[in-house]
């Protein structure tokens, strides 16, 4: 494959870079740009590599460089190239580098909180419906030592309890006689406060669960564990806390 006309260049993004600007253009050619990370190069310089379809060809310089023939390759080297060019980024801890195989999981918080109302089946199935990786939800326990999802640790906000009572002051079927999604929308009037089983036997291992434990309660480990195992879920689940005491 001849590339006799063409001019390549590489340049850095840095307006300091004192390196000289070089014009490029051919045909069939295709350009892959590396962000060297800050640890590698302190300029943040961005390299410009040529790679046709079998090999690196030659390359012709303007501006008063001499013209010059470059090396050929083998695919292998290209294929090097790529591996370094994973190694070097995936070794940053730079923001800025460049993702090649990274891709982020999309967590819906609370469910699906922003759709309907937080922390109950709808929003769930919400959340998964629009294509969520993971559902994070929120547990605390009820008098009984249910373990219920809600966020705050009185009710009124997100249920019809006009006395704002605190979650563990009540039983489940205390719990179970509120309206968990009449404050968010008419729509959602009669919604209940899911229990985690309950959630459990919804979304099965469909999904991912975060489950955030917000408050402690007598061997509340033991109680969410068992209801993990018992389902057999163990490697869809992440249990996380703000609370050091748990």
């Amino acid at each position: 494959m001849s590339y006799e006309s063409s001019y390549f260049f590489a340049s850095s993004q840095n307006p300091s870079h004192n390196s000289p600007k070089i014009l490029s253009y051919a045909s069939n050619k295709l350009f892959l740009t590396i962000f060297i990370p800050h640890n590698i190069a302190s300029d943040n310089s961005s390299l410009t590599f040529l790679a046709p379809d079998s090999c690196f060809s030659s390359c012709s310089f303007k501006n008063n460089i001499s013209s010059t023939r470059s090396f050929v390759t083998s695919k292998k080297s290209f294929i090097l190239l790529i591996i370094v060019i994973f190694t070097l980024t995936s070794i940053s801890d730079n923001p800025s580098r460049l993702e090649l195989f990274n891709t982020p999981s999309v967590i819906s918080h609370r469910g699906g909180g922003n759709y309907a109302p937080e922390n109950t089946l709808v929003a769930i199935k919400k959340g998964i419906e629009l294509g969520a990786d993971a559902v994070e939800i929120d547990i605390r326990f009820t008098s009984d030592g249910v373990p219920i999802l809600i966020h705050d640790a009185t009710l009124s906000r997100t249920t019809n309890d006009v006395y704002n009572r605190s979650v563990s002051s009540l039983t489940l079927e205390e719990i179970k006689m509120l309206d968990a999604g009449s404050w968010f929308s008419e729509e959602f009037t009669g919604e209940k406060i899911p229990t985690l089983i309950e959630v459990i036997e919804e979304i099965g291992n469909d999904i991912d669960l975060f489950i955030e434990l917000k408050t402690t309660y007598p061997n509340s480990d033991e109680i969410i564990v068992s209801i993990i195992e018992e389902a057999s879920i163990e490697s869809h689940i992440k249990i996380l806390s703000f609370d050091s005491n748990l």
